[in-house]
């Protein structure tokens, strides 16, 4: 076998950039989630302290 013709990873788990990408494609969702829900929470807090009392 020729020397040039050997793969220099012939594993078959995925690369590295693959995991990397997928973590980070989570790490943004996840974040993206949590401000979701800060805005919210803070929405509703600001709602209720300008609402007139009844």
């Amino acid at each position: 076998m020729d020397v040039d013709q050997v793969p220099s990873n012939p594993s078959t788990h995925d690369s590295f950039d693959d995991v990397l990408s997928r973590r980070i494609s989570r790490r943004t969702v996840m974040v993206g989630g949590l401000a979701t829900a800060a805005v919210g929470f803070l929405g509703a807090r600001t709602a209720a302290a300008s609402a007139p009392d009844a």
